[in-house]
């Protein structure tokens, strides 16, 4: 490539939203404007989601772009529905591909960046191109991890290895596959977050809508219950056990919905999410726990909560307690997986086994009855966030990752 302009990169996206996808959003409007262009293709995006993603590069595609995963859980005759759908709407493989290396044709791009594991166009197309290819790993991947592929798993890691100049995981808990398989060009950046928008201490816009008095506190998990292995029963239990000795505190679950009408095969979602609703009903005494239907912006949720509790023990990486501690408010989470690696026990919140429902809901109840616990950990969770998750930080470590493959 010239070395007279900037390097343009192509992002592919698993989804227009959620956390994978957000990590990459607020990254790019910090990448310096003269070394990089950005790009991106996505598979499917509302007409709001459309304006936004044109505010943060500088052309944006939108078509299918199926993933290569298989989806065990989903059981084989939802799986060829799933495929057979896929084909009457004429998402093939070879059609997509073939987008993919026309767009990376048209848009002079230098370098792919793979936001997830779950495409795999990004890295065939690069490939063809003779041109870098970055897999940004933001799943645990292979057998004994959540997701799963049609390869065994030594074979799995030399693919993603041979089709990429650096595997890149957002986790040492994303890594440890790689690692058990010897890659060597896999390298490990977390996430960060833009602490602009958490410079104001609290919100009443989530508050208000739920209509909570001055003295509530309000305690929430933070994950769609279109995730349906975020474990959100857990929290639900937890809940349960701290509601009875605890009637100040409101309980929230904030997260996009399925919808209910949801047919066959794509109804896995609804059906997980009416099972988690039920066992609310369950659990809880009418009104102390409210499901939030929509996502409105991080930082107004976070600083909404008094406690961000995530029980979710195979969680990736978990950039939720990331912008919870950046809005100053203390983490409860798992002893396992990402948030493991963010949140300093003691320090910035407790890590637990949440799957111990008595120590679980204790370490939340030692939070809402210490106030002053609850102010320290947020204090400490807001430094911590600025000095090792700052979005610049991540900048400056991607920025110099694309000008080593670039020039490698």
């Amino acid at each position: 490539m010239s070395t007279n302009r900037a390097i343009n990169v192509l992002y592919l996206l698993n989804a227009a939203e959620g956390g994978a996808s957000q990590g990459i959003y607020e990254f790019v409007p910090h990448l310096p404007r003269d070394k990089f262009r950005a790009f991106a293709l996505v598979p499917k995006a509302t007409a709001a989601q459309k304006t936004h993603l044109k505010t943060l590069f500088e052309e944006v595609r939108i078509f299918p772009l199926p993933w290569w995963n298989v989806r065990y859980e989903a059981g084989l005759l939802r799986q060829l529905a799933f495929w057979a759908a896929q084909f009457r709407r004429g998402i093939v493989p070879a059609s997509v591909q073939a987008k993919v290396n026309k767009v990376i044709r048209d848009w002079h791009i230098d370098l792919v960046h793979t936001g997830t594991s779950l495409n795999r166009q990004g890295a065939i197309a690069a490939q063809k191109a003779g041109i870098p290819h970055i897999w940004h790993i933001k799943e645990t991947i292979g057998s004994a991890n959540r997701v799963h592929f049609p390869l065994p798993d030594p074979q799995l890691a030399r693919y993603f290895e041979s089709h990429s100049a650096r595997v890149l995981a957002m986790s040492d808990y994303v890594a440890q596959f790689f690692r058990q398989h010897g890659l060597k060009n896999l390298e490990v950046i977390p996430d960060g977050v833009d602490l602009t928008p958490y410079e104001h201490n609290i919100s009443r816009d989530l508050r208000a809508s739920l209509n909570l008095g001055p003295n509530a506190l309000l305690v929430g998990m933070v994950a769609g219950l279109s995730s349906t292995w975020k474990q959100h029963d857990r929290f639900i239990r937890m809940a349960g056990a701290v509601a009875g000795r605890s009637p100040e505190v409101h309980f929230v679950i904030v997260g996009g919905m399925p919808s209910p009408r949801s047919r066959f095969p794509n109804d896995l979602g609804a059906r997980y999410a009416a099972r988690i609703k039920a066992l609310a009903a369950e659990t809880l005494p009418p009104g102390r726990l409210t499901f939030v239907d929509h996502v409105p912006a991080p930082d107004d949720i976070m600083r909404s909560l008094d406690i961000l509790v995530h029980p979710c023990d195979i969680e990736p990486f978990g950039r939720v307690a990331l912008e919870a501690m950046a809005a100053g408010r203390p983490v409860v989470g798992p002893l396992t997986g990402g948030i493991a690696e963010t949140v300093i026990d003691g320090e910035t919140g407790i890590l637990v086994d949440t799957a111990d429902l008595e120590a679980f809901s204790g370490a939340v109840s030692r939070l809402i009855n210490d106030t002053a616990l609850r102010t320290r950990l947020g204090e400490a969770a807001v430094s911590h966030v600025s000095g090792s998750y700052n979005i610049l930080l991540m900048v400056d470590r991607i920025s110099t990752l694309y000008e080593q493959v670039i020039h490698h």
